[in-house]
């Protein structure tokens, strides 16, 4: 199935027991309502499972986005890096859906 993650309108509320997201979700332009998405299709007492890279990751593939960011223009306003999805404390509070 393929969709925008940030708009996940052919899925149920509550439809899963368990969400995963590998090096996915983080890539979306916007990050809240990529989590609001994920947390509506899950159960009540269902999992999320992101994998995600992290400021200072030690990575090949997080060195080469760390090097080519030099040479690339500043992002647009309100741009959220796919870094920080890997810091809990960047990520403002979800509201439940």
């Amino acid at each position: 199935m393929e969709g925008d993650a940030s708009r996940l309108s052919d899925l149920n509320d509550a439809s899963f027991d368990l969400v995963v997201s590998i090096f996915g979700a983080m890539f979306a332009p916007r990050p809240q309502d990529v989590a609001h998405e994920m947390v509506r299709v899950t159960k009540p007492g269902g999992k999320i499972v992101m994998g995600n890279w992290i400021p200072g990751d030690p990575t090949l593939v997080a060195q080469i986005l760390k090097i080519s960011s030099s040479y690339t223009p500043p992002p647009p306003e309100g741009f959220i890096s796919p870094m920080l999805w890997g810091v809990e404390s960047t990520i403002p509070p979800i509201p439940t859906c």
